[in-house]
């Protein structure tokens, strides 16, 4: 299924990419010094001639949250783009999410069903980073003028679980999600004129893999010839190429030594380099698993979709 995509993607891209790292070492004399970003000026940098910019979540991790929440806080930002796309929303409840973001009062419980009702079945948007984001994104527009805020858009299928009641119907949207993407981006961002960040796990961001069907990225840019999606790469293995540079710079690759280094199988996989260590894993608290009602659902939409008890114990 495509939620496994960034696991299998890893396995074929980064062979590829540590063997370049390990030739290029022995020549660093020969390279041209690259001009660095801060990391957050670099995507912002990246909008002036880019519809779509793509930043992988690294999921769970904290480095990537701290990083994202910095990204949409700061006035440059705001003032480049207008939508931010993120992977761990229902766009069945957009209408939740709209409220919400733009500032008015949702309770818990139904706000938590836009991460809580995806089609992603391994528990990865219980962690606390998804729903602070979120938060960060409605205080950061609190502070902007109404025609001016920024919205979030949810980019997983509509799934409506109550109507959900075997395999056939769950593979209808668990099988889509990002063809999924590709429609909000067509409906809400492209046809509006609008800019957008697009947040999706790295494996569907990646040009060139086909092992399960193509990714957001190639779907998009098939239909989009002459716009191009900016992939923006992060990894820790880059920061043996750029470790004389100031933590979390960021580079554009074309045109530069970096653009060997982001490629693979004759394609340019990433358009930016960002450097950002991996940070702690930031796993759902207990109390989110004390639920007896949101157990059962997870208990039978496991047994439905995976044949199996759900087990807390299981989650990656």
């Amino acid at each position: 299924m495509r939620f496994t995509r960034l696991f299998s993607v890893f396995a074929l891209v980064l062979p590829s990419l540590l063997a370049v790292s390990a030739h290029s070492q022995s020549s660093e004399s020969n390279k041209t010094p690259l001009k660095a970003y801060s990391g957050a000026v670099g995507v912002i940098e990246a909008f002036h001639n880019s519809t779509i910019v793509a930043l992988p979540d690294r999921h769970q991790d904290s480095n990537s949250s701290r990083f994202r929440i910095d990204l949409i806080s700061q006035p440059e930002f705001a003032a480049a783009v207008n939508d931010i796309i993120i992977e761990w929303g229902n766009r069945l409840y957009q209408e939740t999410l709209d409220r919400y973001i733009g500032g008015g009062d949702v309770p818990d419980s139904e706000l938590n069903k836009v991460w809580r009702n995806t089609t992603v079945l391994t528990g990865m948007w219980d962690s606390p980073v998804y729903p602070q984001f979120l938060l960060a994104v409605r205080m950061a527009n609190s502070k902007l003028p109404r025609d001016h805020r920024m919205r979030v858009l949810a980019g997983d299928p509509p799934i409506d679980w109550e109507k959900i009641n075997d395999r056939i119907a769950y593979a209808r949207f668990g099988w889509h999600r990002d063809e999924s993407v590709l429609s909000v981006i067509e409906k809400e961002v492209l046809a509006r004129h609008h800019k957008a960040l697009l947040i999706m796990g790295g494996g569907h961001l990646l040009r060139g893999v086909q092992n399960d069907g193509p990714g957001v990225v190639d779907l998009y840019e098939a239909a989009h010839l002459s716009d191009r999606i900016f992939v923006v790469g992060i990894t820790p293995i880059m920061n043996l190429e750029l470790s004389s540079y100031p933590p979390e710079s960021f580079f554009f690759t074309r045109g530069t030594w970096l653009e060997k280094l982001s490629s693979a199988h004759d394609r340019i996989i990433y358009d930016g380099l960002l450097t950002l260590s991996d940070g702690d894993r930031v796993r759902p608290t207990p109390s989110t698993y004390s639920d007896p009602v949101y157990i059962a659902e997870l208990d039978r939409r496991w047994r439905l979709v995976r044949g199996e008890a759900f087990d807390p114990k299981k989650l990656p």
